[in-house]
């Protein structure tokens, strides 16, 4: 069983969205959803922009003074 907080790489004991068994049954006990999960805290930093670096600034800039 692998610790609580460890990394996605560590772990062998865990299911994720879409997860079906073959054959037999499986109980599973959920822990978090939504935001609080592996695939929710992925999608949150996807969805963050990057910040404006100095080229995408000029770039920007000078876009504005050729459409003035």
């Amino acid at each position: 069983m692998a610790a609580a907080d460890a990394g996605l790489a560590q772990r062998s004991n865990f299911v994720c969205l879409g997860t079906n068994v073959r054959s037999g049954s499986a109980k599973i006990l959920i822990t978090a959803t939504g935001p609080r999960t592996e695939f929710g805290e992925i999608a949150a930093r996807l969805s963050r922009r990057a910040p404006e670096t100095e080229f995408e600034r000029s770039l920007r800039r000078f876009g504005q003074m050729l459409t003035s």
